[in-house]
């Protein structure tokens, strides 16, 4: 069973100036909060798969309520996607996405307030741990326009986060950080030109895995590791499914866990509604 803490609560989120957005410590995530809202069924949507080596695996997505207000999902395996632990992300309104890992311990990901169109990067997540500790830095302070358009850590210190103003125009702004996501520094903007018609939905309905997102599976050999095989993240009847194709025996697509995609959140606790 997936447990989760619905967390009514939001992180003190720390200004930078200037140039440059100078966060606080990574703040710890809380795990548990005093009450529980009264029963309520949510649906939970997954979009993205990393792996770390050799068999972490973390899932990236939202949770929706009846009136479609989010809360982020955030989903982690220790054995290569048999079983799963679901980590609190407490921001109400919001999704996370734009995973990226770097070795065998390094994990981002980047929450976004997400209602009435508006796609508003409120921190970027990490882990230095393999997913089994995660902390939130601060990103106000930056120039995000509308929203992220990519996000990219080269290794361990070194990434690159650019926003864009699309659909409300063409314009780009690009930051990079030196520190693992705890600082960031202008490098440019680009105005472009907007586009010639803005129509965005809303709010945010379901949206179909146009190619099932995938990510690896590692063994070790002697002092490095290799591909072992290929993970999926597949819909199905409601609920997701995560598959394996071993690249050496090439047997086929095998079902490794199946994740419900509604649940009774209530009493503190995500119970899967049959």
């Amino acid at each position: 069973m997936i447990r989760a803490s619905r967390i009514a609560v939001a992180l003190a989120l720390v200004c930078g100036t200037g140039a440059t957005a100078q966060a606080a410590d990574c703040v710890p995530l809380p795990t548990s909060v005093d009450g529980a809202p009264p029963a309520t069924e949510v649906r939970l949507e997954l979009r993205e798969i990393v792996s770390l080596p050799p068999r972490t695996v973390v899932l990236a997505g939202a949770y929706h309520d009846a009136a479609n207000v989010l809360q982020p999902a955030l989903l982690a395996s220790d054995d290569g996607g048999e079983t799963w632990d679901t980590i609190p992300v407490p921001v109400g309104g919001a999704g996370l996405g734009h995973l990226e890992t770097h070795g065998t311990g390094s994990l981002w990901g980047i929450v976004s307030f997400q209602q009435e169109g508006v796609d508003e990067p409120l921190y970027l997540m990490r882990s230095r741990d393999a997913g089994s500790t995660w902390c939130s830095i601060s990103l106000a302070g930056l120039d995000a326009l509308n929203g992220v358009d990519s996000f990219r850590m080269f290794d361990d210190r070194h990434g690159l986060l650019v926003f864009t103003e699309a659909p409300f125009g063409g314009d780009f702004s690009a930051y990079e950080t030196r520190d693992g996501g705890g600082t960031w520094q202008h490098l440019w903007r680009a105005d472009g030109m907007p586009p010639e018609a803005v129509d965005t939905p809303a709010d945010y309905p379901d949206r179909a895995l146009p190619d099932p997102p995938h990510a690896t599976l590692w063994q070790r050999e002697a002092d490095w590791f290799a591909a072992h095989a290929v993970l999926r993240l597949r819909r199905d009847d409601g609920a997701f499914l995560i598959e394996s194709y071993d690249l050496s025996r090439r047997d086929g697509w095998i079902q490794r866990s199946r994740i419900a995609g509604r649940y009774l959140d209530g009493d503190g606790e995500l119970t899967p509604v049959p």
